[in-house]
């Protein structure tokens, strides 16, 4: 299959620090780690899927192009993503004039 010309593959190596982040409904951060960074980004994602669901959650939808998926366990429910935003320093949001 030919690749489309817009095609953009998020889960590619990266050459930035890289972090599993998740978060609850509301956007809360529950729980985050660094990845290291000899694992590229799929394989970093395909762990979680696996620990996420060795530990009872049930992932919902998800694709290998992406670099998130969500899961839930009885009425809780979890966003975990890849990022490579650093997780224990506060965004900082800068205005544009």
């Amino acid at each position: 299959m030919a690749k489309r010309p817009w095609y953009h593959n998020a889960v590619a190596a990266l050459r930035h620090p890289l972090w599993v982040a998740v978060t609850d409904r509301v956007g809360t951060i529950v729980w985050y780690e660094a990845v290291d960074p000899a694992i590229e980004p799929r394989r970093a994602l395909a762990n979680q899927l696996a620990r996420w669901a060795n530990d009872g959650w049930h992932l919902e939808n998800f694709s290998s192009q992406d670099t998130h998926f969500y899961c839930h366990q009885d009425s809780e429910r979890r966003f975990v993503g890849l990022t490579t935003n650093d997780p224990t320093k506060p965004r900082q949001i800068t205005e544009q004039l």
